[in-house]
């Protein structure tokens, strides 16, 4: 499923809304049709991809798709993965969503959320106008 994630990427660049859009849904039908969703990793496979498809309705500004897909599927990866940057990248694209819809307090709310589990994964991370710097060993 990371492929067809990945192809969901490479179509957007090249101006494939369809196909890109395609890409994206065709693993969730895939799955519904074979009744796979209840395994783990199934599953995390397909918050992801929902995750990947709402980003790119947030870049083709169709609002609605993309409020319809990112909530639910950020939702599910706070269900599965409880931490991580994956975690971390689905609620950061929510935070972009609600940037876009001017919903402030809740963007705010959401990069500082995305912002602590990035830390928990990778350290404390310090930017100045000169250098990102972080305490983590081997940065």
């Amino acid at each position: 499923m990371n492929v067809l994630t990945g192809l969901t990427s490479v179509e957007t660049a090249l101006g494939g809304f369809s196909a890109a859009e395609e890409c994206g849904r065709g693993p969730w039908r895939f799955c519904a049709r074979t009744r796979l969703t209840a395994r783990r990793g199934i599953a995390e496979e397909i918050a992801l991809v929902e995750v990947s498809l709402g980003g790119l309705y947030l870049r083709e500004g169709k609002m609605a798709e993309a409020e319809a897909t990112l909530a639910p599927a950020v939702d599910e990866e706070r269900r599965l993965f409880k931490t991580g940057r994956k975690l971390g990248d689905g609620i950061r694209m929510l935070a972009s969503l609600r940037t876009q819809q001017q919903a402030w307090g809740q963007a705010e709310s959401l990069y500082r959320e995305a912002l602590g589990i990035y830390e928990a994964a990778l350290g404390r991370i310090i930017l100045t106008s000169h250098r990102c710097s972080t305490n983590t060993p081997g940065f």
